[in-house]
């Protein structure tokens, strides 16, 4: 691993031509080639630059090229230094160790303590740090930066989360000081949709949105023409607040209608209990209503139960509803969902996949289950990006 803070040294050619093989890495040379719009000269010259700076390495490619011939394709070098990850939620955090493409070495999982979670989550921080570095052998000198996928919502300025249990919190500021390094933050949803189409979609489609339903509401990220949209509005609702109908029970907003309140499951959970009390029959078993957690819910609707099955084809046609507004503000082709609700639901995800059928024929829609795998790839890239000179 090398110690040089990554885009340090490169000139604006070869910082350009290294994001583009980050993107699309393995990529061909030739292909490259056509696709940089510069001399050959100049483009063999840059290639070579970032080979010797140890950015990229060269390989064969699977594909053949002019008479059989193998092509060489251009790939990102993973051991160019360490990157220090963060995944925040607002039911656990965890931290790991990555390469430079974002690719998990060791990580750490912590539940907050009640009452404590900044105080928790900043030692727990800086004792992982040291902890995770010592596991692989590696030296402080190698990490070039701090990459933090955190639940929305945040201020785009300043990177700080805006969250109702502990108020705003500088995770950038707090996080830069302690650990002495470059920090780059993205919400959860962001992050999830970036890494998505790096790992997963970096041959296109250029445009593809990504949806995170957890208990914390419904957080969005979309990527257009392959960068990572941010709308005009800081800090973004997301699809939580989108109303979408009369609403089953007031939101914490004081609204009647939002989204979030036909899809998270405590909202959910607070409906069946309500069915319950006004007498509708369940398999389900507890000694209170308010017993009903949201995994019962859900194997309860696998099991065919009436009132489960209803509650989350009420949801799905809810949801449905709400993605079918962001689609045609946002015409993305392809939407991958993840979250709380799509791993204990399959009912919901087929239930949405068939309803976005009749919305939009042509609009593909994938389960994303591994989405903490794609949260430390998608920042991990918007670090090395940003170290490169791009925000």
């Amino acid at each position: 691993m090398s110690s040089q803070t990554p885009g340090a040294s490169l000139s604006r050619n070869e910082a350009s031509l290294f994001r583009k093989i980050y993107r699309h890495n393995g990529l061909a040379r030739q292909q490259l080639m056509r696709q940089q719009h510069l001399k050959s000269a100049t483009f063999y010259n840059t290639v070579d630059a970032l080979v010797q700076k140890g950015y990229v390495y060269t390989a064969p490619s699977a594909r053949t090229g002019g008479l059989g011939r193998p092509t060489e394709a251009l790939w990102v070098n993973p051991g160019k230094a360490y990157i220090f990850g963060a995944f925040l939620t607002v039911f656990e955090y965890r931290f790991a160790l990555l390469d430079f493409c974002g690719g998990l070495l060791a990580q750490k999982r912590f539940e907050p303590r009640p009452g404590a979670f900044i105080d928790g989550f900043l030692r727990d921080c800086e004792a992982s740090y040291q902890e995770l570095l010592a596991a692989q052998g590696a030296r402080d000198s190698q990490v070039c930066g701090v990459a933090v996928s955190a639940t929305g919502p945040l201020d785009a300025a300043s990177g700080d989360m805006l969250n109702d249990q502990w108020g705003r919190f500088a995770v950038c500021a707090e996080l830069g000081a302690r650990l002495q390094k470059p920090v780059a933050v993205a919400s959860n949803a962001n992050a999830i949709a970036w890494g998505l189409y790096l790992m997963d979609h970096p041959d296109g489609p250029d445009d593809l949105g990504f949806l995170l339903l957890n208990e914390g509401g419904i957080g969005v990220g979309t990527v257009l023409g392959g960068t990572l949209f941010y709308p005009a509005r800081d800090p973004s609702p997301g699809l939580s607040h989108l109303l979408v109908g009369p609403g089953p029970m007031r939101c914490q907003c004081g609204h009647y209608g939002c989204l979030t309140t036909y899809v998270s499951p405590v909202y959910l959970c607070r409906q069946a209990a309500e069915r319950i009390k006004l007498g509708q029959p369940t398999g389900l078993r507890f000694d209170e209503p308010g017993d009903v957690t949201f995994p019962q819910l859900c194997r309860g609707a696998e099991e065919g139960d009436e009132l489960c099955v209803q509650l989350v084809r009420d949801a799905a046609r809810a949801f449905c509803r709400g993605l079918h507004n962001y689609l045609t503000v946002l015409p993305v082709p392809l939407v991958g969902l993840g979250g709380t609700f799509v791993e204990h639901s399959p009912l919901f995800f087929d239930q949405v996949a068939q309803g976005m059928a009749g919305y939009a024929p042509a609009l593909r829609v994938e389960k994303v289950t591994d989405y903490v795998r794609y949260a430390f790839r998608g920042i991990s890239a918007k670090l090395v990006f940003e170290l490169l000179g791009r925000a």
